[in-house]
């Protein structure tokens, strides 16, 4: 229903409680951490336009909610570290340009500043709109190549609010995505095959450029920074298709990885917040001291990877049944490259940082105080349920399907089934349970080694100590890095850079010209008369 500037849809309501939910349990870690009390008001008003803008019915309340969402998050990361706020302000504003154009095109074409106006566009027009809104909203779900300000602002803002940003304030761009394709532009989308196929790729290049960095990195906040990005990739590709199941798909992992990726900030957060450090080459052996950040990141990264039975696996199941069954096998090939690459990053996540030998410093480390092991505890719930029951999402998705006529998939609570055949999540969720207690059985009725030190240990002759490196942490995938070293040095920063170059020196060299003197001024008055006179041949009027 609709209240003047807001309306509220199955989809805004689906957002607004991953909000709502987000929200809540970041600003509970937060109490833990040092912040200003401006740092709590900007939360509040943060909060407040997220839900703005998902209930927004006219392309300004659109626009004012979208502005709220970016003053209040550059003010959360501002609280971090202050480059990196202007950096995400500076690329957000740039996506707010995007958005203001098309709003000002619209009104310059129809007199109005309602969407729905645009049937009175032309195709041209249309499409021209679409793009701006399109890249405005791509700025603010990082996809590629808008993607340059997340790794700063995600590994420099305050954990807590790191957690929000990737859980709830990214969806507002995917959110952006879903209202100009099947709602603004519904008739236009969905008739222009070529413009879908070209956003699907662009979201699997972002997938699978996006994982690849991702196992680069040594700082676990920059790690799932582009995790985050990767993940949402396949969220793009989902939406763009366009089919019932695709959307299905898309929307599917979209509320998968608010519930993952969140949960892996908190535990990345918890880590933190005993340790000091998030940089994983500094890190390792914390699983006895912290069990229950330990577990947190093992199901978050089960579920990143799209294994079941947690909430990462239907929809990555869908989206891989929908691009066979539209023929886009090389689409699909690169999103399971994608995949292998979340397999690479999230094994290097929780080696370096629970596993392998504890540093002497981290002795007296205890488990994260309730403020963050109750996010890590209550996120574990949907994970696990929505993995064994995606009919719970799957009914709010059919919902949204059916408000826009595109049809909607056959499924119940527990199954889904596609042309290419039946999935049961509950039933591979009690295989999955089943053989895993089975090989717990056989641990435990098994003979046991003898428990050691981690020191307990000699190389040639030689007493082992700290000063031996033993975990294997440092270039972890140095051996994959020098494969792809030169994939590595195409980064899109340069070319930002370049371009920023350019216009600094562009700008310097004007900034010469206006150099206050008057016999400047008086000498390029005489070379423009002298010029004048030569295009004219000696006349300068007719």
């Amino acid at each position: 229903f609709k209240l003047h500037a807001v309306a509220f849809s199955p989809l805004s309501w689906l957002i607004g409680e991953i909000v709502v939910v987000i929200g809540f349990l970041s600003i509970l870690a937060s109490f833990k951490e040092k912040h200003s009390d401006f740092y709590y008001l900007s939360v509040q008003f943060l909060l407040a336009g997220m839900l703005l803008f998902v209930n927004a019915y006219d392309s300004i309340t659109l626009f004012l909610s979208f502005e709220l969402v970016t003053l209040f998050s550059f003010f959360g990361i501002w609280e971090g570290r202050k480059e990196s706020a202007v950096k995400y302000l500076i690329w957000n504003l740039l996506g707010a340009y995007f958005i203001v154009a098309a709003i000002a095109i619209l009104h310059r074409f129809t007199g109005s500043y309602f969407m729905n106006e645009i049937h009175y566009l032309g195709k041209a027009q249309k499409l021209v709109l679409f793009l701006l809104l399109f890249a405005g909203f791509a700025v603010k779900s990082a996809l590629m190549p808008f993607h340059v300000w997340v790794k700063d602002a995600y590994r420099d803002s305050p954990h807590s609010f790191t957690a929000l940003l990737s859980g709830a304030v990214s969806k507002i761009g995917i959110f952006g995505y879903s209202l100009i394709m099947f709602y603004i532009f519904a008739k236009f989308f969905m008739g222009e095959k070529y413009l879908q196929l070209t956003l699907a790729w662009l979201g699997g290049i972002t997938a699978l450029f996006a994982g690849i960095y991702a196992t680069t990195k040594d700082d676990s906040k920059e790690l799932l920074a582009y995790s985050s990005i990767s993940q949402l990739g396949y969220v793009v590709v989902g939406i763009a298709l366009a089919t019932p199941l695709s959307i299905s798909a898309g929307a599917f992992q979209f509320v998968g990885h608010a519930i993952f990726e969140t949960l892996l900030f908190f535990t990345i957060a918890s880590v933190a917040y005993r340790t000091g450090t998030t940089r994983m080459t500094e890190l390792g052996g914390l699983i006895k001291k912290m069990p229950i950040s330990f577990i947190g990141l093992l199901f978050g990264i089960i579920a990143l990877s799209g294994i079941p039975p947690t909430v990462g696996f239907p929809g990555k199941w869908m989206l891989y049944e929908s691009l066979i069954i539209e023929g886009r096998i090389l689409l699909a090939a690169v999103i399971f490259t994608a995949s292998i690459t979340a397999f690479l990053y999230s094994f290097r996540l929780v080696y370096s940082i629970f596993l392998g030998p504890l540093p002497s410093k981290y002795e007296n480390v205890k488990e994260a105080p309730f403020n963050f092991t109750f996010p890590i505890i209550v996120l574990l719930i949907p994970l696990l349920l929505f993995g064994v029951q995606p009919g719970i999402i799957l009914y709010y998705i059919d919902r949204f399907l059916s408000i826009f006529g595109l049809g909607n998939i056959e499924h119940g609570y527990s199954y889904i089934v596609t042309s290419l055949g039946k999935f049961n999540a509950l039933y591979v969720g009690v295989v999955f349970a089943s053989a895993f207690a089975f090989a717990f059985i056989i641990y435990l009725l098994g003979g046991r080694t003898r428990k050691v030190h981690q020191f307990d240990n000699f190389t040639a002759g030689e007493v082992v100590d700290e000063s031996y490196k033993l975990h294997y942490v440092d270039d972890f995938y140095l051996f994959l890095e020098r494969e792809i070293k030169g994939f590595l040095k195409l980064r899109i920063e340069s070319l930002y850079e370049w371009l920023y170059k350019f216009v600094d020196g562009l700008g310097d060299a004007v900034r010469r010209l206006y150099s206050g003197s008057h016999g400047d001024y008086i000498a390029y008055l005489g070379f423009t008369l002298l010029l004048l006179i030569l295009i004219y041949g000696g006349k300068l009027w007719f």
